[in-house]
């Protein structure tokens, strides 16, 4: 498995990591969870309990027994999620997002409350963020998508923001301990609907109704102390599943104290979805609505200088 550090810039690859799958330097087990501690040295831990430190020759250079043990059986499935910005790290420590939704199981359980674990990198021990679901979110607990949870930390003020897809209410973190809830503004409205079962070819897939809408993601901007929300809005089109029709998306832009900035849409026809984005000093990047060369892949700029406070 390769992990690379890459400059968001410049586009030059920093550092790299190759973590064997097998024999004595691997893991034993998957390594869930990859975070570089420096351009030397690469933190790897595993569900199963495993935590260890790579250099960049793919070396092992520390292999330690953690606490942080997830259940991986048919009745209870628990996984560490450390995608849509559910993973950061605060000196000797890193935070990752966990997953509840069972494989085995018709559906997530609708008390599940442990959303957040904090790993020591050192000792490997570990506790947890316990905070309830939205209140009305047991009728989507069958949906996989319902639990593709995101969040952002905001460095200037050392908070966290954790969000569930189909909610408006964004929960604030200090450390493990949930201090308030905040569903920010906006001028659109927001249909939240279970996934589909529906044909696709000769298989069936788990698919959104087309007016269904769906928040994917937040960033904060250290650099103009900025919160961007992303949301598909829906779909729209006369195609039989979302590959066939155009997608809609909003993103939001707030200060620092969640005063809405501003609102703009943008839309993805075909295939190609709005998913990879990122924030750097020179602005905002998403990948672009029209991928038309198969050895690159393109990125569009937004300017946020306009949202600086006045001078």
């Amino acid at each position: 498995m390769r992990v690379s550090v890459v400059d968001l810039e410049t586009h030059d690859v920093l550092a790299r990591w190759d973590i064997p799958r097998e024999g004595p330097e691997s893991m034993k087990s998957f390594p869930d969870l990859r975070m570089p501690l420096s351009l030397d040295t690469l933190f790897a831990a595993s569900a199963s309990g495993r935590v260890a430190n790579y250099d960049t020759l793919g070396n092992k250079i520390r292999d330690i027994e953690s606490n942080a043990r997830f259940p991986t059986t048919k009745e209870a499935y628990v996984r560490f999620f450390p995608i849509n910005g559910l993973m950061f790290r605060k000196e000797k420590e890193v935070f990752v997002g966990l997953n509840p939704y069972n494989i085995y199981q018709e559906a997530a359980p609708s008390d599940y409350a442990a959303w957040m674990v904090r790993l020591n990198m050192e000792t490997g021990l570990h506790d947890q963020a316990y905070f309830r679901m939205p209140s009305d979110y047991a009728r989507f607990s069958a949906d996989l998508a319902a639990f593709q949870t995101y969040g952002g930390l905001d460095r200037l003020r050392g908070e966290f923001w954790f969000g569930f897809p189909y909610s408006d209410t964004l929960v604030m973190l200090r450390g493990l301990k949930e201090i308030k809830r905040l569903a920010p503004k906006t001028n659109h409205r927001f249909t939240y609907l279970p996934s589909e079962l529906r044909d696709y070819g000769s298989f069936k897939v788990w698919l959104q109704p087309k007016e269904a809408s769906s928040h994917l993601g937040l960033l904060y901007d250290e650099f103009r102390d900025l919160f961007l929300m992303l949301t598909k809005l829906g779909e729209t089109g006369d195609g039989d599943n979302t590959f066939d029709r155009t997608k809609h998306y909003l993103i939001r832009i707030f200060d620092g104290d969640w005063t809405l900035k501003g609102e703009y849409t943008v839309d993805y026809p075909g295939r190609e979805e709005l998913k990879d984005w990122f924030v750097t000093r020179n602005g905002l990047f998403v990948n672009a609505a029209f991928q038309d060369l198969e050895d690159e892949y393109r990125f569009d700029q937004v300017d946020l200088s306009t949202f600086l406070p006045p001078r």
